[in-house]
């Protein structure tokens, strides 16, 4: 058995360079004859992380339009929505919008809350997902961080310039007025390159902290089979269980420090004068 199968990225299937459809998963001989097709510099495959974010992101969309609609419908009927699946998602989704954006950005970030709600949720089922192994860990793959993180960049420097004005006015504002002439390069520097460092910060986070609970995980899991004991074995079942245990708080806690993060970065980017 492989203990870290499940955080690992894998071929699932592809086309060859004969344009035939060739079938990866677990297949160790075809993956080893496997020549991919390219368009342009793109292998045409997938792999388990690949379909994952498109499955979430579907999930996500689908569990949180019918509980808009279930609380819509209640609102029509002149009633507080009602039932524990629509008030659990109700308490995050306040929480997030009147404990996260609003004390960090003010009224101005309100038009920003959907973007917001869709990072807290979309990390937070990739998180909860990869906790069942056979699906895999998609915020253990630093590139899916990445793109995130550069969601994030993407905000600050676009909708942050249009915010102040014009990439000019964004640009002047990273150094505040008053700073000596001799200072004012290697300021400007400093906190142009910080905005790349920020986010750069985010992506790295998330994806050590989800690869690392699971790399202990899969290590506990692996002792009774590197001392060939049914006693460490158990000993090891039993710290890895309570790894898991502690793995859900770490999936919850990271989806909100990547979210929080976010805003206060991108607050700070339309708010020049903090």
């Amino acid at each position: 058995m492989d203990p870290v199968h499940h955080v690992l990225d894998e071929w699932i299937c592809g086309v060859d360079a004969h344009g035939g459809f060739v079938w990866l998963f677990r297949k160790t001989e075809a993956l080893a004859a496997f020549e991919p097709a390219y368009l342009g510099p793109f292998k045409l495959i997938l792999s388990k992380h690949m379909v994952g974010v498109v499955v979430i992101a579907l999930l996500v969309l689908a569990v949180m339009t019918l509980v808009a609609r279930k609380a819509k419908a209640s609102v029509v009927e002149g009633r507080a929505p009602r039932g524990r699946f629509v008030n659990f998602f109700e308490v995050l989704v306040l929480y997030v919008r009147d404990e996260m954006v609003l004390p960090n950005m003010g009224e101005r970030g309100v038009k920003y809350i959907p973007i917001f709600m869709t990072f807290f949720f979309y990390i937070l089922f990739c998180n909860l997902l990869g906790l069942i192994p056979e699906l895999g860990t998609v915020t253990g793959n630093v590139m899916v961080t990445a793109g995130l993180a550069a969601i994030v960049l993407f905000m600050i420097l676009v909708l942050g310039s249009i915010e102040q004005g014009g990439p000019h006015i964004f640009l002047k504002n990273l150094v505040p007025p008053g700073v000596p002439i001799a200072l004012w390069l290697p300021l400007f520097f400093i906190e142009f390159v910080g905005l790349f460092i920020k986010c750069g910060a985010l992506c790295i986070r998330l994806f050590a902290n989800m690869i690392a609970g699971h790399l202990v995980v899969a290590s506990l899991l692996g002792l009774g089979i590197l001392f060939n004991s049914v006693l460490i074995g158990v000993i090891g079942l039993a710290g890895a269980l309570a790894m898991s245990m502690l793995e859900v708080f770490i999936c919850v806690l990271q989806a909100y420090v990547f979210t929080l993060l976010s805003i206060i970065f991108f607050g700070v980017a339309i708010h020049p004068e903090h």
